[in-house]
């Protein structure tokens, strides 16, 4: 018996005409009639009486629309059912994000170990994160320092070198290693409102009282090496970029930069009073692994690297 014919069963039964019954399901009358007859058939009753036009259902019948009512109302709550278990597996859940470049390949990676989840990623300024994690608006963060406090909690996910990206026709792409203070002879290639580089670098300018020959600023990160490769300046980068950007952009060298403490380091940040859901939970542990892997092979891993941590 199939659902359909119960359907057109109960519009007709609601409707007491076929005609009116068809045009509220959106189909022609002689399917309507088709599926009546067929009940009919299969039950071994008669369902209606007809009155001309107009019909009424016999005792079989309205025993049969209870029955029906039933059924359709069982469907109906089995599908809510499984909607909500559904909607549950694949909750979107959000977390913001300072360091793009970083977090865009783990989220390729994440959504491929864990289709089931629903992974929402926003760039967000320092000012705004600490209040959206406590008001839970979104469920993580990444983020270029520690926010460790009473209410936060801040992981360090990984800490790379930085190093200077150069034409390797520029004279400082001869040196095999470079201090930053050797920047002050060159042109550096910056980012408008840029959080990552451009925030690291520009404290340690101040501190270590390093004055760079001129900066030109560019609208995005990903127009530095086109730039750098024109010889109209240099930038600053990590290894583990390096190794993703270099294939395209083969006139082009990283050097390192030896000041110790001048680092890339980046963070897990959450909310301690936020409850993790298995969602989240996996997020976590697949972005620490993700940091463990930049940090050791100084190269961004691919899916191969992180299925055995799913």
């Amino acid at each position: 018996m199939e659902l359909t014919k119960l359907e057109y069963f109960k519009a007709v039964a609601t409707n007491y005409n076929m005609q009116y019954a068809a045009e509220q399901l959106n189909v022609s009358q002689s399917t309507i009639s088709m599926a009546v007859k067929s009940l009919e058939k299969e039950l071994e009753v008669e369902l209606f009486h007809r009155r001309g036009r107009k019909l009424e259902l016999t005792e079989a019948g309205t025993i049969f629309l209870a029955e029906t009512n039933k059924i359709l109302d069982q469907v109906e709550e089995s599908l809510s059912t499984m909607n909500k278990f559904r909607n549950s597996r694949q909750r979107r859940f959000n977390f913001i994000s300072e360091a793009i470049d970083y977090t865009n390949r783990m989220v390729m990676i994440f959504n491929i170990l864990y289709p089931q989840y629903c992974l929402s990623q926003q760039r967000r300024s320092d000012e705004d994160i600490i209040s959206l994690l406590l008001s839970e608006k979104v469920d993580a963060a990444v983020t270029f320092e520690d926010y460790s406090d009473e209410n936060i909690s801040s992981v360090l996910l990984s800490s790379e070198p930085i190093c200077l990206l150069a034409n390797e026709k520029e004279p400082v792409a001869r040196k095999k290693e470079i201090t930053l203070k050797e920047v002050e002879n060159c042109t550096v290639i910056t980012v408008d409102n840029d959080r990552s580089m451009n925030n690291i670098a520009k404290p340690y300018y101040h501190i270590h009282k390093i004055h760079p020959l001129k900066t030109v600023s560019v609208p995005a990160p990903e127009s530095i090496p086109f730039y750098v490769e024109y010889m109209l300046g240099v930038g600053l980068i990590t290894p583990s970029t390096f190794e993703v950007i270099k294939n395209h952009f083969p006139s082009v060298v990283a050097i390192p930069i030896t000041d110790s403490d001048f680092r890339w380091d980046v963070y897990l940040t959450l909310n301690k009073n936020h409850k993790l859901s298995a969602a989240e939970r996996n997020f976590c542990r697949i972005l620490k692994e993700f940091g463990k892997y930049v940090d050791e092979k100084n190269n961004y891993p691919g899916i191969n690297e992180m299925k055995p941590f799913a």
